[in-house]
């Protein structure tokens, strides 16, 4: 299945698209990028030189792409500039469906984290909130982002699984949550669907690089989209993360180190353990 991503795109450094469309390829799909903003490094190193894309530049992009790609194609949606953008892929998601084509839609509603909170326009959140997630076979919030979506506040696992219920209330039909605290040493992974739910731990590394969170949503993307279970997406998404944080951190990185990282995954990176939870 190809994989259509629509989110950022940096020049240097990897984040958004950067780091979507590498991942994804080294897990054997076509990946085919739509950037909705391209900036010429994460804004976390300074202020970059940044360009919107027009929501028709996007709309253009989407349907060339969509009719070139292989016969049902899956999408995987970032960060966005604007709502329109995510209107634009959510009115293809739709269009797809009708004409009766397999469509996964994989979302990532990139607008905040810890401890920086939000840093998108609220109309963005709101299109997540009433749109975007109504539509998406999968949602993959970070701790921060799954609490605004669900009004929940999130102080471990079972938070979590509920928050993620909540969301899978409102239409989506699953939920993958990052960064869920277990302890002060400790982190999770959760997968939550309807009818079951799964948890991932590891210990907390020190990092300065970003993209962790785009790299953990294309992973998953590419393992589940190609018919591995959730559990075991789950566990080799996680795996993957943990390498590159590891990596990034023992080298004090201000980037993921994103040629180390493909090697591994092409010679093979062992999953990490995953925990049914009621």
């Amino acid at each position: 299945m190809d994989i259509v991503t629509i989110q950022s795109r940096v020049t240097w450094g990897y984040v958004g698209n950067a780091v979507a469309v590498p991942v994804l390829q080294a897990l054997g799909i076509s990946a085919w990028p739509v950037d909705t903003v391209r900036l010429s490094f994460h804004p976390g190193h300074g202020v970059p030189w940044r360009r919107l894309a027009e929501p028709d530049e996007v709309q253009e992009l989407l349907t060339d792409s969509i009719e070139k790609a292989e016969p049902g194609v899956g999408f995987l949606m970032g960060y966005l500039g604007n709502p329109e953008q995510g209107q634009t892929l959510v009115n293809m998601v739709t269009r797809e469906r009708d004409a009766g084509r397999a469509s996964p839609f994989y979302l990532d509603p990139a607008f905040g984290d810890d401890p920086g909170g939000t840093y998108v326009d609220p109309t963005i959140i709101e299109f997540y909130s009433q749109e975007a997630i109504q539509h998406a076979d999968v949602v993959m919030p970070n701790r921060y982002e799954l609490a605004m979506l669900s009004g929940q506040d999130i102080t471990s696992v079972d938070d979590a699984i509920q928050a993620a219920l909540m969301l899978i209330s409102t239409g989506c039909k699953s939920v993958m949550a990052s960064s869920i605290p277990t302890s002060d040493n400790t982190l999770a992974n959760v997968y939550v669907d309807a009818g079951q739910a799964f948890c991932s731990e590891s210990k907390r590394i020190p990092l300065k690089s970003k993209g962790t969170g785009d790299l953990l949503s294309a992973a998953f993307c590419g393992f589940h989209s190609t018919g591995h279970a959730p559990n075991q997406s789950l566990a080799r998404a996680s795996a993957i993360v943990r390498r590159a944080c590891i990596h990034a951190s023992e080298n004090k990185l201000s980037e993921l180190n994103m040629i180390s990282l493909l090697r591994d995954i092409h010679t093979g990176i062992a999953p990490l353990p995953v925990e049914p939870r009621t």
